[in-house]
């Protein structure tokens, strides 16, 4: 097995593995997420690069609130020779998965990966439960956390409403519930990997989105990877 593999092997089981290594977040942005994979990737000590194409002034709240300790950020801007000395890459959801600074840091072997593969890949299977949907995702998973919270089940909710979910891992491994809402375009970074949730809700699918998707066969095939790698004990 080859160096990098070896790498890959132990990041993927632990996170801690990753102390040193090159990581760039493609996409703060101005919702939770982009912060949250950032706070988490830097209070594990990596060398953090932050790039977004949006000006420092139309992220100052993100920046702001992460600080400069610990991280070095490239706003307005992407630098190719940032993604072609990354190890890892964590794309924002809105990042066209054909991007050519991802093609550049594929090429160099650095792998790609999301906030949501990343919390899956180190989150207890057994804790997650994934909503998604066009309408009614946020009710229903709000309302999921709720009625599990008055049955005592210690419960977190995170996902698509702007809570991260990384920052929430730490209450999955203590035993709590996830509940996730997850949106078509954190769904479908799913689809090249064995990752899902132990259980999937899908409330609907209408017309939308449909400037990201060509059509609605493939708006509906981005919600596939949901339920498609569910094992036999997983529920949908």
């Amino acid at each position: 097995m080859e160096l990098n593999e070896l790498f890959v092997d132990s990041w993927h089981e632990n996170p801690s593995a990753l102390r040193g290594r090159r990581v760039v977040i493609m996409g703060l942005g101005i919702q939770g997420g982009g912060l949250g994979v950032a706070t988490y990737l830097r209070d594990l000590g990596v060398d953090l690069v932050v790039t977004d194409l949006r000006s420092e002034a139309d992220l100052r709240g993100s920046v702001t609130r992460l600080g400069c300790e610990g991280v070095r950020y490239v706003l307005g801007r992407h630098e190719e020779d940032d993604f072609r000395g990354a190890e890892l890459v964590v794309r924002n959801p809105a990042v066209p998965a054909d991007s050519p600074y991802l093609r550049v840091a594929r090429m160099a072997g650095a792998r790609i990966e999301t906030e949501m593969t990343l919390f899956l890949r180190w989150c207890p299977r057994g804790s997650v439960i994934g909503v998604t949907g066009t309408r009614g995702k946020t009710t229903t998973a709000t309302a999921l956390h709720a009625m599990l919270k008055a049955g005592g089940v210690p419960a977190v909710l995170a996902g698509n409403m702007g809570i991260s979910a990384l920052m929430s891992l730490s209450e999955a491994k203590r035993g709590g519930t996830v509940v996730l809402e997850l949106s078509s375009a954190q769904i479908e970074n799913l689809a090249c990997t064995d990752l899902c949730p132990h259980g999937a809700i899908v409330t609907n699918l209408m017309a939308d989105h449909l400037d990201r998707y060509r059509d609605m066969t493939a708006y509906a095939a981005a919600k596939v990877p949901l339920v498609a790698n569910q094992r036999a004990d997983d529920w949908a």
